[in-house]
């Protein structure tokens, strides 16, 4: 599976650390969620939230049918951050420092 992240935007409560447009597959996917939790670590698809007995919730607008494929999209999608996030850290040691 090939995934890219091609924006990030950090925005952080609770364990939302920002929002991201993955590609996945040549497949474009705006305002997926970055969440971490103690030592968890997971990309969340677009959501929309609805009312429940008086509170919030949300369902995903967008998932995989196979619960694998699922599994290997978050292990794909995290590795791809990591490479997003070390790519941004070299552009930034590259700039002008003026």
């Amino acid at each position: 599976m090939d995934v890219k992240i091609l924006r990030y935007n950090v925005f952080e409560k609770n364990t939302l650390c920002g929002f991201c447009t993955v590609a996945v597959d040549g497949l474009t996917i705006k305002d997926c969620t970055h969440h971490k939790k103690a030592d968890q670590e997971w990309i969340g698809f677009p959501s929309k939230s609805y009312d429940s007995d008086g509170q919030t919730k949300w369902y995903s607008l967008v998932q995989f049918e196979d619960k694998a494929d699922h599994w290997k999209f978050q292990e794909a999608a995290k590795e791809a951050l990591a490479r997003y996030f070390d790519q941004q850290k070299e552009e930034q040691s590259q700039e002008t420092p003026f």
